[in-house]
């Protein structure tokens, strides 16, 4: 009986460790992620090519999430990469707007800035659909006014291409595929042909969409790498709609290779092995990787 209490009450002095841990440190060990991703046939002159991926900054006055948030743009700032890429939720909810705002201020690359929005951002969150189903509508309109002025570019269901080393980089960022408001054909219209095809988007849902194929790379957040990860197991929990799997890393789906970034921030403040990243990806040349995933709806794929 002695025994059993001992071992009960252990379990819970380690839970409450974890606890604290996981609310108080890890949130704070913010990390460079140094990523060489492979693309098939890449052009020589677009070898090398540099990009910082931030995403879920989640930032609002005076919290953790905002001071972590200024240490990843500074972080960002200093790896002097080619293009500087944001997956959204750059505030908890729009009315932290200001926060995002001065964040993306201080953002500067050789090429550009490029900038999609999150469900936090336009505040398509459980508790707002429930309680304020109309605030959903403004949200969008609210950061488009914000951002004039800004070196960086917000892109909903467009793009934009970019010219580098004499070769043609095509950027379309997406709407939030988890708000339902991504558009594929009105993002990629007039686009033409482009050497390296790079898309964005808040959630990896996005990777069920075939036209998703269209990418060489994908770049999404959203999923603050599940906030847990079990050694051996991985997360059990991540808000993607049909597989955990997608919670973290390179993923390879289709024809296109996807970064879902562990992000900055979180709205849940607790992390257990999975600390908050800044991601520093250089293009090489060479055949696509990344963790097999599969799109809803079709078999298991064979990892290579």
């Amino acid at each position: 009986m002695i025994s059993l209490a001992i071992a009960l009450w252990a379990i819970v002095g380690i839970g409450i460790l974890l606890a604290l841990y996981g609310h108080f440190i890890e949130p704070r060990r913010l990390r460079l992620t140094c990523k060489a991703i492979t693309i098939p046939n890449l052009r020589e002159e677009l070898e090398g090519l540099t990009i910082v991926h931030l995403s879920d900054f989640h930032c609002s006055p005076h919290s953790t999430n905002l001071s972590v948030a200024q240490q990843a743009v500074q972080l960002a700032v200093e790896c002097d990469p080619d293009l500087i890429v944001v997956t959204g939720d750059l505030a908890h909810g729009s009315g932290n707007l200001e926060c995002g705002l001065e964040l993306l201020r201080s953002l500067h690359a050789r090429y550009g800035v490029f900038v999609v929005l999150g469900n936090h951002d336009i505040d398509w969150t459980l508790d707002n659909l429930i309680a304020h189903p109309d605030v959903v509508h403004h949200g969008w309109e609210r950061w488009v006014q914000a951002v004039e002025g800004l070196d960086a570019t917000l892109l909903e269901n467009d793009h934009r291409v970019v010219w580098i080393n004499g070769r043609r980089v095509g950027i379309v960022g997406l709407g939030d595929a988890c708000s339902q408001r991504q558009d594929f054909n009105l993002a990629l219209n007039g686009i033409g042909d482009v050497d390296l095809r790079l898309l964005l988007n808040h959630s990896p849902d996005i990777l069920d969409a075939p036209q998703s194929d269209w990418a060489d790379l994908t770049l999404c957040g959203h999923t603050h790498g599940g906030q847990w990860q079990l050694p051996g197991l991985g997360t059990l929990w991540a808000p993607v709609w049909r597989d955990f799997r997608r919670s973290a890393g390179l993923l390879r789906c289709g024809d296109t290779q996807c970064y879902v970034s562990r992000g900055v921030g979180s709205a849940v403040q607790i992390r257990i092995n999975c600390p908050p990243e800044v991601v520093l990806i250089t293009l090489k040349r060479g055949p696509a990787r990344g963790r097999p995933c599969r799109r809803y709806g079709e078999p298991e794929v064979p990892a290579a």
